[in-house]
């Protein structure tokens, strides 16, 4: 039987949480990766409760049907319009970032005492420039391995079920097609071609296309190791015939791609001076399944795919992802949320001591993880570190 349905408990319990906070509450993520799906939810949940259809107001700016609400003014004079009086409201406005004048729409909306908004963006390219306390922004993921298992209830083995979804996918879609090869390849080859070139392609009017490609297929290869914008602009060069093409551009380039949801970035961490380290970055796919529609690269090895795995369920559960650094040695992630935070290192196979290292140079009380695939090579003594199965992690009953 087809699924129909994947439940996502997390954003809706953050949806929820949302609710008369007085911002405008904007969902982004990648094409795909199930926000309108969610919207469509939470706006279920809310009619569940006694609203009437007239309280309840949907715009989507991607249609052409409703190209004129492109204009923000347009807009909120529609919304005064439809309202009913002394009702509270309840906006959903799809794709918010298209509006022409956002920042003017998202001020318009907040004057209004009795209209609650809800929106997505599948790039933040323009939400990026709002004011935090304009906006609640929600980055939503493709669906997590817990989500993914949720969904198959097929009978395999959790181990299993992880292959399956390394191998296949994250996307939503995906889960109701998992046997169909027919419908899977297809799928990704346009979703890469979509991110690439709608979201990034067009925003930079690009003449040659094959440029923007090079630069795609040298951060899947390299997704986990430190990347520059300087590096990239020797890229950019080699692809254009250019001689030089300046750290500027290229940086640009790195943010388009992490706007359309396409890459993840992880900033690099000095532990000790407890700061940023500026320039250098590490870049994960949004799902490593996309790695063969990008680059000739067919697969990529154990330990690169579970970090970055390991790197979106992070990002999922702290609000701070980095990439750290204590003197001369690396610790894979350094995570902080408003009252926690952890520190983990990815061993996918092979001996595990050598990853509890650098541990031993850290002086605070964070706990800290050691997540590994293969666990035949245990050391006696881990010194409080906590050595868990990725599977079991994942899936939230470790850890």
């Amino acid at each position: 039987m087809p699924l129909t349905h994947v439940a996502r408990p997390r954003y809706l319990a953050k949806l929820r949480s949302c609710l008369g906070n007085g911002t405008v509450k904007i969902l982004t993520g990648p094409r795909r990766c199930g926000k309108t799906t969610l919207l469509a939810e939470f706006k279920n949940e809310l009619l569940a409760t006694g609203l009437t259809q007239d309280q309840v107001l949907t715009f989507d700016l991607d249609k052409l049907a409703q190209a004129e609400f492109l204009d923000s003014e347009i807009l909120i004079r529609q919304i005064e319009r439809l309202r009913p009086q002394n009702k509270r409201v309840y906006v959903f406005i799809e794709e918010i970032q298209q509006s022409e004048n956002l920042a003017q729409l998202v001020e318009s909306l907040l004057k209004f005492a009795d209209i609650e908004v809800y929106s997505t963006a599948s790039n933040q390219a323009e939400t990026r420039k709002l004011a935090a306390s304009q906006c609640t922004v929600i980055q939503m993921f493709p669906l997590s391995f817990e989500e993914f298992r949720g969904a198959m209830q097929d009978g395999f083995s959790s181990r299993e079920d992880f292959s399956r979804y390394a191998k296949l996918g994250s996307f939503p879609a995906l889960a109701g097609h998992i046997d169909d090869d027919s419908f899977i390849s297809p799928y990704y080859e346009l979703l890469v071609e979509s991110l690439m070139y709608r979201d990034v392609g067009l925003r930079f009017r690009l003449k040659n296309p094959l440029s923007l490609r090079r630069v795609v297929a040298y951060l899947a290869v390299t997704a986990g190791t430190p990347v520059s914008a300087r590096s990239i602009a020797k890229i950019l060069a080699a692809a254009s015939g250019q001689t030089d093409i300046s750290d500027i551009t290229a940086g640009r380039y790195l943010q388009a791609l992490v706007d359309c949801g396409m890459f993840v970035t992880a900033d690099r961490y000095d532990i000790k001076q407890s700061r940023v380290m500026p320039g250098i970055s590490k870049y994960y796919l949004t799902d490593p399944a996309m790695t063969p529609y990008i680059t000739a690269m067919m697969e990529r090895s154990v330990e690169q795919l579970l970090e970055n795995i390991v790197f979106l369920e992070l990002k999922r559960r702290y609000e701070h992802v980095y990439a750290g650094k204590i003197g001369t040695s690396e610790i894979d992630f350094v995570c902080r949320g408003e009252n926690s935070g952890c520190y983990v290192q990815v061993a996918a196979t092979g001996p595990v001591a050598p990853r509890l290292r650098p541990f031993r140079a850290l002086r605070d009380r964070y706990p800290c993880l050691v997540i590994t695939l293969d666990q035949n090579e245990m050391p006696e003594n881990t010194g409080g570190v906590s050595v868990i199965p990725a599977v079991d992690w994942l899936l939230g009953e470790r850890g």
